[in-house]
């Protein structure tokens, strides 16, 4: 979730076609002023600035070369994946190397938390969902006890947990989940908890140089939906938590992550399909998204769904 995301080319790929991205000099893989140009018409600009944060690991085989080499594996997962498993396999690897490093552990979550969103958003598998999630927060919470001051450790826990009240208790009614308020009432406390240590964080940068500003977002995005969610229980409603989601949209306005959550949210809970429509076109127009990944694996394939269930909704409503 970082810069470093969006630059989609693997080691093994470089290695394999050194003459239409890059040569080799010195037994170093140089990328030519040719492949930048190419990845940043198909990628946008994010992808040049994760190739300047990747170019001098490129061969590395250290614990923080193996992380980059991790985080480009995973961004095939939109095509492939498998591409989760071959990051995770990387990840653990560089924890060989270096097992005090808490990003790691937060890295190794993050496979597990996207397929947990293959299972949620694409397979509609919550059990299976629920399992990758936990074990995602379970990672997060071994970086926490490595370093408590970890901005991905805190995210990967908030993120994680959220999904988990998500596929376990959203879209019911608040009657319903007064009965289970034993077992939302902690969880929500621990993710009000790391988000406000990371926005606590992101205050003390200057955005977007640093990537508690990515952080500080997503974490936007997690508290909007939460109090859409459980309004009762955190004092909010609809109002507060759209308006939210739209100052996430300024914030980094080329993802359309804050469109697509408004979308999920008015189908799913409001069971207003005009503007869950209206959202789901606006995502599904969306040009050079932020991550590419995420946008191929889950949000255009997410309102794709939701658009042709509003519309066949809408023609069997005409018959």
């Amino acid at each position: 979730m970082t810069s470093t995301e969006s630059f989609k080319h693997s080691q093994h790929s470089l290695a394999k076609n050194e003459s239409r991205l890059g040569v080799k000099k010195n037994g170093q893989h140089k990328i030519t002023r040719g492949c930048v140009i190419r990845l940043c018409l198909c990628y946008g600009f994010t992808a040049l600035m994760c190739l300047m944060a990747f170019q001098p690991y490129a061969n590395a085989s250290s614990a923080e070369g193996l992380k980059h080499r991790g985080w480009i594996a995973s961004m095939e997962m939109h095509k492939d994946r498998s591409a989760l498993k071959k990051a995770r396999t990387l990840f653990l690897e560089a924890q060989k190397l270096d097992p005090n490093d808490a990003d790691i552990d937060y890295l190794i979550g993050f496979t597990y938390f996207k397929e947990g969103e293959f299972a949620f958003v694409r397979e509609h598998d919550k059990a299976k969902a629920v399992k990758s999630y936990t074990t995602a927060a379970e990672c997060a919470e071994r970086g926490l006890k490595k370093d408590p001051n970890s901005v991905t450790c805190h995210f990967g826990r908030a993120a994680s947990l959220a999904r988990i009240l998500d596929a376990n208790y959203g879209g019911k009614s608040m009657l319903r989940n007064v009965f289970s308020v034993g077992k939302i009432l902690p969880r929500l406390r621990v993710i009000e908890k790391d988000i406000d240590f990371v926005l606590t964080h992101f205050k003390r940068v200057k955005p977007p140089a640093e990537e508690g500003y990515d952080y500080a977002y997503l974490v936007t995005v997690i508290r909007a939906s939460l109090l859409w969610h459980f309004p009762g229980v955190l004092g909010g409603d609809k109002q507060k938590a759209e308006e939210l989601l739209l100052e996430a949209h300024r914030r980094i306005p080329n993802d359309p992550l804050p469109y697509c959550e408004l979308a999920r949210l008015y189908y799913k809970l409001e069971h207003d399909n005009q503007k869950a429509q209206v959202y789901c076109r606006k995502v599904l127009d969306w040009k050079n998204p932020y991550y590419l990944f995420d946008y191929e694996a889950f949000y255009k394939p997410q309102c794709e769904e939701i658009l042709g269930a509003v519309q066949q909704a809408t023609a069997s409503a005409k018959r």
